[in-house]
């Protein structure tokens, strides 16, 4: 499952001020497990922590100072252990901080900007921790069909909150610094509707929203389908398990109902959702419900053993190109599973559905 979703969250988005007349910095920080005479380095990247800058601990403390002329995401670290660590924002102002390998003993605050980063990590350490107690129990229990669906929907809801929180948080801080690096970083179909993503960058301060960052979400948009409930379907094709090509779209026109399902064998909580699905399409296949899975496989001997072996009866189609999947960019599908629920007009009815809601969500409209 990609989640660039929780796991990014909490990686953090960091931000410097604009030029102004007093833009300087302080940093004061703290960290676990140093020594007086022990070097802190700031960096502007995790993956290449190249030094910008050094300070040495005295008295279990260490200070940086700086200008902040540009925007950039930095982190400090210990240098003899560089997984004692804390993300945060440059921006002008004392910055407080605290570094360590535990989650949730790194703080950041001091500043507007840093002070919201740690409530977006807060919130990203308490779902994530809920996700993976959930997790672990499915995988160490083996809980009936019924039950598992239970702790699925429990996991959805999780992820339904962080969003909330994504959301909120941007809209809250929509014009400053922090609003941007917001925009900039959730601004996608995983947090966000695009209605939801146009509506936030037209209230933002006309300097933050004409930089390029910004201009190149608006040009994404553009370029991409608004999958938006109530919107049409696209004119869609692609290579079917079988060798053909399925002209997915006239497929849809078919069926009172089409469930289409962003999948692949390599995804757990995919595989996971499978024992729900196949009951569906069970009961609702003959009364006009017909479910069209997309892979991100990129192996093919996988992904046609994946459906053989766990019955998978309804239709499949891959470009087996993974994540560059043509319908997964057309999309914007950032994790899955992802569903998208048709009519036969080809208007999309519902989205992101999963499990009982899904389920709850189909047969009404297949009855009718």
């Amino acid at each position: 499952m990609k989640y660039s979703s929780i796991a990014i969250a909490a990686a953090t988005l960091m931000l410097t001020a604009a030029c102004k007349k007093s833009n300087s910095y302080t940093i004061e920080g703290t960290a676990d497990e140093v020594a007086d005479g022990d070097k802190m380095y700031l960096a502007a990247s995790y993956d290449k922590p190249t030094p910008i800058d050094s300070a040495m601990v005295k008295d279990g403390k260490f200070t940086f100072t700086g200008n902040a002329d540009d925007i950039n995401e930095a982190f400090v670290y210990l240098g003899r252990r560089n997984d004692i660590f804390a993300h945060l924002i440059v921006e002008e102002g004392t910055i407080k901080v605290h570094a360590s390998n535990k989650p949730e003993r790194t703080k950041v605050g001091g500043t507007t900007s840093n002070e919201q980063l740690q409530v977006l990590n807060d919130s990203a350490l308490s779902i994530g921790k809920q996700l993976n107690d959930i997790a672990l129990a499915i995988y160490e229990s083996n809980p009936s069909d019924g039950i598992k669906t239970e702790m699925q929907q429990r996991m959805e809801a999780l992820h339904e909150r962080f969003r909330q929180c994504v959301t909120e948080l941007t809209e809250r801080n929509i014009g400053n610094k922090f609003g941007y690096f917001m925009v900039k970083n959730f601004a996608n179909r995983e947090y966000m509707s695009d209605k939801k993503i146009k509506e936030l960058i037209g209230r933002m301060p006309e300097e933050q929203r004409t930089r390029d960052e910004i201009r190149a979400i608006i040009d994404n948009l553009s370029q991409t389908i608004t999958a938006d409930e109530g919107q049409q379907f696209p004119e869609l094709t692609m290579a079917a398990i079988d060798g053909t090509t399925m002209n997915i779209t006239e497929e849809i026109r078919r069926n009172k109902i089409t469930i289409i399902d962003f999948w692949a064998s390599w995804c757990g909580p995919c595989m996971n959702e499978m024992p729900t699905i196949k009951k569906l399409y069970a009961e609702c296949h003959k009364q006009g419900l017909e479910i069209i899975g997309i892979s991100l496989d990129d192996n093919e001997h996988k992904w046609k053993d994946a459906v053989e072996s766990n019955k998978l009866e309804w239709k499949h189609v891959s470009d087996l190109k993974g994540w560059d999947n043509a319908a997964a960019k057309m999309f914007q599908v950032e994790s899955i599973p992802q569903t998208f629920v048709v009519d036969s007009n080809g208007t999309i009815l519902r989205k992101g559905l999963r499990g009982r809601e899904l389920e709850e969500f189909v047969k009404p409209r297949i009855d009718n």
